[in-house]
């Protein structure tokens, strides 16, 4: 998504009054994979380390083949809801 095209729907999102969203796409290098419960743990290209459950039937069968150490594509919604009301 281009930076103009987030701009434009976060525009549209905050004049509704319910939050900002933003989509991403980041290269990340897998540390764990837990099949059983469902759960991967990465480091992103902040250098932060990051645990999230994979909740799609697609992405549970897809983190079945992965290992420590593989790089992996990821694409992200990262929001944000807000609420603006008068002044007291």
């Amino acid at each position: 998504m281009s930076r103009s095209a987030t701009t434009g729907f976060s525009s549209w999102a905050i004049a509704r009054n319910d939050g900002v969203r933003s989509d991403a796409v980041r290269t990340v290098r897998i540390t764990n994979v837990d099949v059983k419960n469902n759960i991967v743990s990465f480091y992103g290209s902040d250098g932060l380390a990051r645990v999230l459950p994979v909740r799609t039937p697609q992405g549970q069968e897809f983190i079945k083949q992965l290992k420590p150490g593989d790089t992996v594509v990821i694409t992200y919604t990262e929001a944000l809801a807000i609420s603006v009301e008068p002044a007291k």
